[in-house]
C-alpha cells in the first residue's frame, strides 16, 4: 500500500508566543517596530530608501558605502559655576559645545553609484582612499539623515575592521566627525567723517636705510 502524499508547508507555522521573534516571509509585507529595529543591521538607508552617508559641501568625495548599519549624535552644555561667599557656588552661564557624529558604514562587493569601480576590490580601495583624503583635510561635510541633515561636519577619528566571520571582503568603518564653528567675517571698519581720523595704514615698498655709529674714542688711561 502506497504512503499517502503530504504536503509539507514552505514555513513552519509558528505561533506568536513570548520570546518568539516576529519573522518576514514576504518581501512585501510590513515589519512591525520590534522587527524594525533588528532590521537596522541590514542597513538603514535600505529601509527608509534614501541615501545615507557623509556628503562634501564644497571640494572633497562623498563618504558613501553599501549601506549605514549604525548612526549616532552626541552634543554636551557646559554650565559654569564659580564660588561665592559661605562655601557655596552659584551658576551663570550654559555653553554649548561642538557637537559630534558617528557613522558605521559597511563597504564589500556591491557598485557603489559614487565610486568609479565596479569590482569588489576596487571599490573598497577608491573607498578608504576617500576616507583617508577627508580624514586628513579640513573639509565640511553634511552628515543626511531622512528626519535631519548635520552639517558643517569635519572627519576627526576613521577606524574599520574585517573579519572572517562576516565575510573578508566586507568592511566595518567607523567614521567620527565632529561639529566645526565657523568664526563670522571680519567686518569693514566704518569711514571716518575727517581724514585726519583715518587709520594710518602703510602702503607701498619700505625701502631699509643703514643707520650711522659713531665710534667715540676711550680717554687713555692716568
Amino acid at each position: 500500500m502506497p504512503m499517502p502524499f503530504l504536503s509539507v508547508p514552505q514555513y513552519p507555522a509558528v505561533g506568536h508566543f513570548p520570546g518568539v521573534p516576529n519573522l518576514i516571509r514576504l518581501a512585501t509585507a510590513q515589519l512591525p517596530l520590534p522587527v524594525a529595529a533588528l532590521a537596522d543591521a541590514v542597513g538603514i538607508g535600505a529601509m527608509f530608501g534614501e541615501q545615507w552617508g557623509l556628503f562634501p559641501q564644497g571640494s572633497g568625495a562623498p563618504i558613501v558605502g553599501d549601506s549605514v548599519v549604525a548612526f549616532g549624535y552626541a552634543r554636551d552644555y557646559e554650565v559654569s559655576d564659580y564660588p561665592i561667599e559661605l562655601g557655596g557656588f552659584t551658576s551663570y552661564n550654559k555653553v554649548a559645545q561642538p557637537y559630534s557624529v558617528h557613522l558605521e558604514i559597511t563597504i564589500g562587493m556591491g557598485n557603489n553609484q559614487f565610486l568609479g569601480a565596479i569590482d569588489g576590490t576596487s571599490i573598497r580601495r577608491e573607498f578608504l582612499a576617500a576616507l583617508d583624503a577627508a580624514e586628513a583635510s579640513t573639509d565640511l561635510y553634511y552628515a543626511i539623515t531622512p528626519e535631519r541633515t548635520y552639517q558643517n561636519l569635519n572627519v576627526v577619528h576613521a577606524s574599520y575592521r574585517r573579519s572572517a566571520r562576516s565575510g573578508v571582503s566586507l568592511i566595518h568603518v567607523d567614521v567620527w566627525c565632529q561639529e566645526i564653528r565657523l568664526a563670522p567675517a571680519p567686518a569693514s571698519p566704518a569711514s571716518p567723517q575727517s581724514p585726519n581720523g583715518a587709520t594710518p595704514s602703510q602702503g607701498g615698498w619700505v625701502s631699509a636705510a643703514p643707520i650711522p655709529v659713531t665710534a667715540t674714542p676711550l680717554p687713555p688711561p692716568t
